[in-house]
């Protein structure tokens, strides 16, 4: 059986002051909890590539999240606009009623704040239909920080996390992402040769990417990246497929994003084709 990405961005106001963790993505998923029980259900599985991912909140254009060396607190302001995007991939038969409320308006208990949603905007895509077509360029937004682990090799069990947008490890990512979510019909194979491929068919023009630390709690500090990489596409005629894959998979990073802990809110992109 296929499936099908429903994609939520959700826009509320704060009804009044109130301090919320430093990795503002505590508070869309909450909002998430509050609203949404299939939600609720997909994020309690043991899956290491849970079928949902989730922005920060929103605010004037800029990812709320405090970093490692970022002094005060984040605080949602009374009258303030504020949104985030919320990605869950599910079974083709179930229907958009089934995953949100769509009824209620004011929620409660938001880290001692009351919200009222302002919109919803629901946008479907199926895997099959996914695709960037021939763009010249790309450029990736990257808005929430990248977690990009190397695989293990020998006794670095644990890898690492690289500070610039590689492409192979971006598709590596992407690959182990797509395969364990899509339906049977849609698995991408020949991954390797993917990987490797999109090396040479992504080439960086330019880039402005800056190492941060990211404050998640008192003791998670996952060092990533953010910022943005301008890539120039080169296709090869006999590597149409692979090229073609390579598309669907950069068009599935808009929706669930590149890297580790996009549960959680890291690794969240803007993809624009220039």
């Amino acid at each position: 059986m296929s499936k099908k990405i429903f994609a939520l961005t959700i826009r509320f106001k704060a009804l009044n002051n109130t301090i919320i963790p430093p990795f503002s993505a505590k508070v869309s998923k909450l909002i998430m909890h509050k609203l949404s029980p299939l939600y609720k259900e997909v994020m309690g599985s043991n899956s290491p590539f849970k079928p949902v991912a989730i922005t920060p909140l929103m605010h004037n254009g800029r990812a709320l999240i405090k970093m490692h060396e970022d002094k005060g607190n984040l605080t949602l302001r009374a009258g303030e606009h504020y949104c985030f995007r919320a990605t869950i991939i599910v079974e083709e038969s179930v229907e958009p009623s089934s995953i949100f409320s769509f009824e209620q308006q004011r929620v409660d208990g938001i880290f001692k704040a009351s919200i009222l949603l302002d919109s919803i905007m629901l946008d479907v895509k199926d895997f099959a239909n996914l695709t960037l077509g021939r763009p010249s360029r790309l450029k990736i937004d990257f808005i929430s920080p990248v977690l990009l682990q190397l695989p293990s090799y020998g006794r670095f069990m644990h890898g690492r996390h690289l500070l610039f947008p590689l492409p192979s490890i971006i598709v590596r990512s992407l690959l182990d992402h797509w395969n364990a979510n899509c339906g049977p019909d849609d698995v991408i194979r020949r991954s390797m040769y993917l990987q490797v491929y999109s090396n040479y068919a992504l080439m960086e023009a330019d880039f402005n990417i800056k190492p941060v630390t990211a404050y998640y709690d008192d003791v998670r500090k996952p060092r990533g990246f953010i910022g943005w990489v301008v890539y120039e596409v080169r296709a090869r005629r006999r590597g149409r497929n692979a090229y073609n894959d390579l598309m669907r998979l950069l068009d599935y990073a808009r929706y669930v994003g590149i890297g580790r802990s996009r549960a959680t809110g890291f690794g969240q992109i803007e993809l624009l084709s220039l």
